[in-house]
């Protein structure tokens, strides 16, 4: 009975100490137990070193174990493995999570047995004044609300990876059950993402919520090098990548296909086709206006449908085992709503 805050990094020792030092300010109820896990995932810094040293909570509230296989997903669920509570945050090492962090995640998911995973919002703070394109892209920096404007608590779709806060009996539960990650997320200096979609979508498929909670708070620390308009069209590549995976869980979430044509949609022909169309339009469309200026949000989706369409020409042979391999899954036969 706790919270694990499970902080994943590679190479963070120059900007960990915020955000070990926000969760060693935690203001917790006595009857509240938490812990902190760092997962030094193949760091070639002095990461683990750096944490045991700048510590300042509760000496036995932080445990550093290592992951040598890079990559995010890798990382989180490493942490989840050590977690000893029942409700595991997921904090990146750029996060500044609010005081009430850990008491804030404990309730919410004790208020809601039907809710898997929750969320929050956060504001951000830039190492350099943000381009004029940032803010209506502030939500690839995991930076806003996740919740309907105006609303407090709601269900949502869909919650970043980011300050995602959730019940580890419903993970060992998709791992009893087979689940498997099939996207490792960012890797080192790559930008490969999708494994926080992939996971609340595979929550959802078990039968689970998910929650947007306001009073989750945290801030994202954005270097530099993340606010260029080129770092950001790679994010839309790798994301458009990763949604050939992700497809597997969107189908999986419809009912099965009756039709001819809703068979055929769910093919890998189909999909290289409709990439392929996408592609051509996105480029037509735009050729009046080409080279497209920075921040043209037509230039993003242009990425997004090449990254589309070399990653369904690379997975060839398993785009629609994918898709089976996901739907026939036992996903309904999961126990729900286990009490925190």
């Amino acid at each position: 009975m706790g919270v694990t805050c499970v902080v994943c990094c590679h190479n963070s020792a120059e900007r960990l100490q915020p955000t070990l030092a926000h969760l060693a300010a935690q203001v917790v109820p006595s009857g509240v137990p938490w812990e902190v896990v760092v997962v030094d995932n193949a760091s070639s810094d002095q990461t683990s070193e750096i944490a045991r040293d700048i510590w300042e909570g509760p000496p036995d509230n932080l445990v550093i174990i290592r992951e040598p296989r890079l990559g995010l997903t890798n990382a989180r669920w490493a942490g989840v493995r050590q977690a000893g509570f029942t409700v595991v945050s997921f904090i990146d090492d750029d996060n500044w999570v609010s005081p009430d962090w850990v008491e804030t995640a404990w309730t919410s998911l004790a208020a809601f047995p039907e809710v898997g995973a929750c969320g929050g919002s956060s504001d951000s703070v830039c190492e350099a004044a943000p381009p004029s394109w940032f803010e209506p892209f502030s939500g690839w920096y995991a930076v806003g609300r996740q919740g309907p404007v105006g609303a407090g608590r709601s269900f949502v779709d869909y919650l970043w990876g980011a300050g995602l806060t959730v019940r580890k009996q419903a993970l060992l539960d998709l791992v009893g059950r087979g689940f498997l990650s099939l996207l490792v997320d960012r890797s080192g200096s790559l930008l490969s993402s999708g494994g926080d979609t992939e996971l609340c979508l595979a929550l959802r498929l078990a039968g689970w919520q998910l929650l947007y909670e306001p009073g989750l708070r945290f801030t994202h620390y954005i270097p530099s090098f993340r606010l260029s308009w080129d770092h950001l069209r790679r994010r839309y590549r790798e994301c458009g990548a990763a949604m050939t995976i992700i497809d597997a869980y969107t189908f999986g979430l419809l009912p099965g296909p009756w039709g001819l044509r809703s068979r055929l949609r769910e093919t890998w022909r189909w999909q290289l086709a409709a990439a392929s169309r996408a592609l051509l339009w996105k480029v037509l469309t735009s050729a009046a206006a080409w080279p497209l200026a920075e921040g043209d949000p037509r230039g993003l989706e242009i990425e997004a449908c090449l990254g589309r369409l070399r990653a369904l020409l690379r997975d060839r042979s398993d785009y629609d085992r994918r898709i089976q391999r996901v739907r026939q899954a036992n996903w309904n036969r999961l126990p729900i709503g286990a009490a925190v």
